[in-house]
Parts: C-alpha cells; structure tokens; sequence
C-alpha cells in the first residue's frame, strides 16, 4: 500500500509538466506561441524541479518524508487550479516554475519511504512500481487530454488534476509513515566519491527521453497526419505498456542485484537510443514500426528511471535524500532543456533531425552508467 501510494505521488507531482506537452496545440493557440514556447513551459517545470531537488534532498534527510510529501502536494494543486485559470502565457509560466517545485520534495521524500520500508531485494520492483505511477496517470492524460483539450478547453484536463492532487494528499496523511534518513543505521550520511556520474547520467537520459512524451502527439499530429486521438491514443497505450514492463524488469533488476543494475541500465539506455533513430527515420518505414519504436522507447526509458532510484538507494544507504536530491538535479536540469532544445531543433531544421539529437543524448547516457563502475565498491557493498 505504500509503495502504491508512492507511485501515486509522484505520478500527481509529474502531471501538470505533462499536461503541458498534452495540450501543446490547444496552448499555442490560445496564448499565440511557437513551439520553442510551447516546450518552454514544459522545460521550467521539470528545471524548477531539478534546481529544488538538491535542498529538497537535504529536508527529506531530516524531517517527516510523510509531511514532506503532503504539503508539496497540498501546494501543488493549488498551484494546479491557479494554473487552470491562466489568462497570460506568463502567468501560466510562473505557475508551471512554482508547481515543478513543489515536485522535488515529492520526488526525494518518496525514495526516502522507500529506503525505510523496502530491503534491498526488493528495491528494483519497489522503485520501479513507484515511478510507474508517472506513465499511469500520463496514460490516462494522453487519452483524454488532447480530446478534451481540442473539443472542449485546455482547463478541464488541469482542474481534474488538482482535484487528483488533494486526494493524492489525503492518501498520503492515511497511508505514509513518518520516516526519515536521519533514523537509519547508517554508514555514511554523505553520497559515495563519485556519485556525480549518476546525475550527469541522469540529464542525458532525460535530454534523450523526455520528448517521446512531451512532444510524441504533436508530432504524430503534425508531421504523420494522424488524428489527435489516434496519437493520444498510441501514447497512451505505450505508456500502459511501459509500466507494467517496468514492473516486470524491476523484478529483473533484482534478481541480478546491484552488481549488475548498472549493465541492465546500459542495456535500456541502448534500446532507447536505437528506438529514437527509428522515430527520427519514421517516413522510411510502416506506421506500425514507427507505433513499436514509440512504445520501446517509453519502455526503456520507463524501466531505466526506476532502475536508476534503485541504484541510488544502493549506493547512498545512509542518504538517500541527498543521493536522490543530487540525481533529480541533474536529471531535471535534463528535462529544463528537453523540450524547449527539442521544440527549437523541430522548428529550425524539422522533428527527424530533434529525434536524432535525442538519440546522441541517451548513447551519452549509456556511457555514464558505464562509468558508475568506478564508484568506491565498499561504499556500495556498505548497503
């Protein structure tokens, strides 16, 4: 139940950043701006999140993850419904900075839950099922969103999420325990020497990934000529499917232990290289092989994040607030320049060469999770 309740937090904490992306055409239209705009305001989300995660880390160390988690969340959907009623881009674009940070605590006090109540068997699926919680609820927002959005209007998608957004606050005062990194028998409250190759890691992955959700729709609509909710429709599906494959090797993840986290990483990062060309290359093959690729790489990118929580709790046992803190920086700081670098690639030179710079991105990301094998091996033994 709380590993569940996890995953339902952090879907919440994602939602408004994705709704963004969602309504990219309805938003473009109501407020007259490009795409690089567009993106922006899906970059200053995900960036807020990332420039708050290092302080948000540190407080998930040292007070109740549980009342962490319920005032961000508390704070989000006011914020949301603010959001709803946005009458100016710029008022819409403050609102998604504030909300992206109210995300961070969400995100570093859940792993915090998780270090606590989960041993370390089990922490691939635990990470993995919590950060399912995310293409859940963008499953349920790709379906619906662009349809509502395009027959009806923008807010009612945002004013449904911050309702989800108090009753996600409410679970959490029921469901959570009230734990800390501060009460953990500990070896080190500091992040192992090294530890930088995960966040560098981290924002390439996101850099490579983050479009296929936040740009997927506009470009199927836009670029193939399909029918908005036949693109929401193909989204959504991909994302149903990656989360219950998530799962599925999180389970994998385990079974090789830690050891063998960072080569699965690898693994994933290349499948979401590989899959980002065939997008970018869509006009060369059947439809159904550009829907695969799609689904792939919400998949690899899906299991290669909550693999990589995994892989921080293993390697800061006595910090997992900080270790969590420092890898959402930069993991964030990936998903600040994601949209808007890809929004500006698609308008200057068209969505193939945006979808092959995603791809150079997550190769990049594979070759830190290389790396994290120099990583002191007795701190990683240590957990």
């Amino acid at each position: 139940m709380v590993v569940a309740t996890t995953a339902l937090c952090v879907g919440v904490g994602a939602s408004l950043g994705f709704l963004h992306g969602f309504l990219a055409p309805e938003l473009r239209e109501f407020f007259t701006i490009d795409r690089a705009r567009a993106g922006l305001l899906v970059s200053v989300y995900f960036g807020a999140t990332g420039a708050a995660s290092i302080v948000s880390g540190v407080l998930a160390d040292r007070i109740s993850a549980k009342t962490l988690i319920a005032t961000s969340l508390a704070i989000l959907s006011c914020v949301i419904f603010a959001a709803s009623q946005a009458d100016s881009y710029l008022m819409l674009l403050f609102l998604s900075v504030a909300g992206g940070a109210c995300y961070a605590p969400i995100n570093t006090a859940t792993n915090v839950v998780l270090a606590q109540v989960v041993p370390q068997r089990q922490r691939g699926i635990a990470s993995n099922a919590k950060t399912m919680g995310v293409p859940l609820l963008v499953s349920f927002g790709a379906f619906f969103a662009p349809v509502i959005g395009q027959n009806f209007s923008w807010r009612i998608p945002m004013l449904f999420s911050g309702v989800i957004a108090l009753v996600a606050c409410a679970v959490v005062l029921l469901v959570i325990p009230s734990v800390s990194s501060i009460q953990q028998a500990v070896v080190s409250r500091r992040p192992p020497s090294g530890f930088w190759r995960v966040p560098v890691a981290a924002f390439f992955l996101l850099i490579g990934s983050q479009p296929v959700y936040s740009w997927s729709i506009s470009y199927l609509v836009e670029e193939l000529q399909i029918g908005k909710f036949v693109a929401g429709s193909v989204i959504g599906t991909a994302s149903i499917i990656g989360a219950i494959n998530m799962v599925l090797l999180g389970r994998m993840s385990d079974r090789l232990g830690l050891s063998s986290r960072r080569v699965f990483l690898m693994g994933l990062t290349s499948a979401l290289s590989i899959s980002q060309i065939l997008v970018a290359r869509a006009a060369y093959f059947p439809m159904v092989v550009v829907v695969i690729a799609i689904t792939v790489a919400v998949v690899s990118q899906l299991a290669a994040i909550g693999t990589m929580h995994a892989l921080i709790i293993d390697l800061c046992p006595g910090s997992a607030g900080r270790g969590s803190g420092l890898t959402m920086t930069g993991y964030y700081f990936g998903a600040l320049a994601a949209p808007v670098s890809f929004g500006f690639l698609a308008d200057q030179f068209g969505y193939s060469w945006a979808w092959l710079y995603c791809a150079v991105c997550a190769a990049i990301s594979l070759v830190f999770f290389w790396s994290v094998k120099w990583i002191r091996r007795e701190t990683v033994d240590a957990g």
